[in-house]
């Protein structure tokens, strides 16, 4: 009983050290287009979701929904949300296009300090204030946006591991330029056993 009780602890621990210090999710990765279509919105829906980075609460705006309200634990998932909207408002498409097409724009702190922040509560203020590099590509290791975050550094990690591996970059390369189901499921077959070998079916 102890044992049980002190590993909940620790997991809570980790939990709370994970989410509460963090910027965890940069991107979405669920389409969001199933879930529309699924929850069938229109402009009676009032929709209550979780935050993550904003992505799909933006794309549910496609059906008019009479609200959207976004809650997270994570506090800075809404402050990235709050980015986002800011920029919608005040920004030109193709500033909104570096900041989260490219994932990153020489201007950024510019761009922040005289349009956006002042749309942000101030303790969102305060975040970005200190994390508005995370676009602007200076960094010497992370140079996109997309490498930020929980999720990012898994992706930076992951964009590392597949250099070491050039057959199976040209094979994700090759995937993601198939023109058929039938034609990925082919490239899949031969690209999975390169990609989850038994230290990444651990990891």
């Amino acid at each position: 009983m102890k044992f049980s009780t002190g590993l909940k602890k620790v997991k809570d621990k980790l939990f709370e050290n994970i989410h509460g210090n963090h910027l965890i999710y940069n991107t979405c990765w669920e389409d969001p287009r199933v879930d529309r279509n699924l929850l069938n919105l229109n402009e009676d829906s009032s929709i209550v979701m979780i935050t993550s980075a904003g992505c799909n609460a933006l794309d549910y705006l496609l059906d008019n929904p009479s609200s959207i309200d976004c809650i997270d634990l994570n506090k800075r998932q809404n402050a990235l949300l709050n980015l986002k909207i800011a920029l919608f408002k005040e920004a030109h498409f193709f500033e909104l296009f570096e900041f989260f097409g490219n994932g990153k724009y020489a201007e950024a702190k510019d761009l922040y300090e005289s349009r956006l922040r002042s749309h942000l509560p101030e303790d969102q203020q305060a975040f970005w204030d200190d994390k508005i590099e995370y676009f602007t590509g200076t960094a010497q290791r992370k140079k996109s946006f997309y490498y930020r975050g929980t999720s990012g550094q898994f992706a930076w990690l992951f964009s590392k591991y597949l250099n070491s591996k050039p057959k199976a970059k040209q094979l994700l390369n090759e995937l993601l330029a198939a023109e058929s189901l039938n034609e990925q499921q082919e490239i899949y077959k031969e690209l999975e056993p390169k990609l989850f070998n038994k230290l990444a079916q651990w990891l």
